[in-house]
């Protein structure tokens, strides 16, 4: 088997400036049964400063199967909820999900970010059965030194917890501790509470509780959130 791919031109610019961006991507199995998968997408170079329709350069290539997954380039990557929730980033990534089991771990650099940041992540989990799963996060963060203040560094270790037996109970926990690299910053920690669930086949609700330190480095920076909410089906 093959991965289908496509290359496309495009033009794009104002003020006499003009460019052409080549774009090729494609996807597809490797195999019959469809269990090994690849995806990429190439394209350049950047012409998003000559035009407001211009597209952003992009690099990347992943594969897949049923242990294995790879990642090389440009991307959202994710961590947990508190350590790093989201951020695109050019990088790489890895991880092994042989069974209950999971391991992984990834390497950022912000693309458009002054000054630039860099991430290193890294995560081990098990899955007890259907209804628990328990996960531990790490992640150092680096910055670089801007002109108005020196870079800095932090190192966040995270637990989390998932407790599912059923659809009247969804519990997801995390808990996060901070220590900074380099100067004399103290600790700081956050834990985030989710609950959700079903009752009766015609009540849901939710609720989340959300607290990080006001110098916690994470995703959340000096945050107190709670949330909840009751629905009914009436009929």
């Amino acid at each position: 088997n093959s991965a289908p791919s496509q290359a496309r031109f495009n033009d794009a610019g104002q003020h006499h400036e003009t460019g052409a961006p080549i774009e090729c991507s494609g996807f597809g199995n490797l195999d019959e049964q469809g269990t090994r998968k690849v995806d990429f997408l190439f394209r350049g170079p950047d012409r998003l400063d000559r035009s407001t329709y211009g597209l952003r350069d992009v690099l990347r290539a992943s594969y897949s199967d049923e242990n294995l997954s790879l990642t090389l380039g440009d991307k959202l990557y994710a961590l947990s909820p508190l350590s790093e929730l989201l951020t695109y980033a050019r990088g790489a990534e890895a991880i092994l999900h042989p069974g209950p089991a999971e391991i992984g771990s990834y390497y950022t650099e912000t693309r458009w970010n002054a000054p630039q940041e860099r991430e290193i992540g890294a995560f081990a989990g098990y899955r007890f059965g259907t209804a628990f799963k328990l996960r531990a996060n790490f992640l150092n963060k680096r910055q670089d030194d801007s002109p108005t203040r020196a870079g800095s560094g932090d190192d966040i270790y995270t637990l989390q917890a998932r407790i599912n037996p059923g659809s009247l109970l969804n519990l997801g926990l995390e808990y996060a501790h901070s220590s900074p690299v380099t100067g004399d910053e103290s600790s700081s920690f956050a834990h985030r509470i989710t609950l959700d669930g079903r009752a009766l086949n015609r009540v849901w609700y939710t609720f989340e509780n959300t607290y990080a330190a006001p110098d916690f480095p994470g995703y959340y920076r000096n945050v107190l959130y709670s949330n909840g909410t009751i629905s009914a089906e009436l009929h």
